[in-house]
């Protein structure tokens, strides 16, 4: 939440800057996307569901399909509501590295349960 708030005031923590236009612009759904991932990801890490290597892949693969699917909404006006174009512009060309990081994440972050106990 703060860091929406911290855009929507104007300071350049968005990808091209800041304000609220930011949140109506074709990366808006994006920011909204990034806001619920955070939830429901901190929601199932509360419940002890990222204690495993498994149990992390699938918290992180549930909070990046959130973030595209915000995306995908927050593009559509963009590319005249053509779904097969607001994914190819807004998720295919993150895939292989949200899968590099979504993996990286899920071996470390168990050692790091781990290690705070």
């Amino acid at each position: 939440g703060m860091y929406i708030l911290e855009g929507i005031l104007g300071l350049p923590v968005f990808a091209k800057g800041g304000g609220l236009m930011y949140l109506f612009g074709p990366t808006g759904g994006y920011i909204i996307g990034f806001l619920v991932a955070s939830y429901v990801c901190g929601l199932l890490s509360e419940y002890g569901v990222s204690k495993s290597f498994l149990k992390t892949l699938f918290v992180m693969i549930i909070g990046n399909l959130l973030i595209y699917l915000f995306g995908i909404m927050g593009l559509l006006p963009y590319t005249n509501f053509n779904f097969s174009k607001a994914v190819m512009l807004g998720v295919t060309p993150f895939v292989l590295g949200d899968i590099l990081k979504i993996f990286i994440l899920a071996f470390i972050l168990p050692t790091g349960w781990k290690l705070i106990k």
